[in-house]
């Protein structure tokens, strides 16, 4: 009802897991509803546990136990796919993982202290 109403695109319905990250430990699964059996084929959805993990991808978060366990201790195809995408960027720049991580962190703390700050008009942020 609320993609037909919104037009949300397919590729877009996820689990509250796949997106609640916490930006002050940089883990993902903040919230873990769903973070595993999900019945997106059932919906007539792409499986998304099977797609990377943007913010581990994109800005080095990462998980913990509590979310394992969240997941039935079977991690999602997309997180270990992500997990071998980022080793595979992080020796293509010749450094580990950890050190790897802590550069997209670090990219992640930078542009959030680029966005506008809660209720500042565009106009001030430019």
């Amino acid at each position: 009802m609320l993609r037909a109403r919104y037009r949300i695109s397919t590729v877009n319905c996820v689990t509250h897991a796949q997106v609640s990250v916490n930006p002050l430990n940089h883990r993902i699964g903040n919230h873990t509803d769903w973070a595993s059996n999900f019945p997106f084929l059932e919906l007539g959805l792409p499986d998304n546990y099977q797609l990377p993990v943007a913010a581990l991808e994109i800005f080095g978060f990462g998980y913990d136990q509590d979310f394992v366990n969240a997941t039935g201790g079977r991690l999602w195809k997309g997180l270990l796919l992500t997990e071998e995408r980022v080793r595979q960027a992080a020796s293509a720049e010749g450094v580990s993982v950890l050190p790897y991580r802590a550069r997209l962190k670090e990219k992640y703390r930078k542009q959030l202290a680029e966005l506008p700050a809660s209720g500042e008009s565009k106009e001030k942020a430019i």
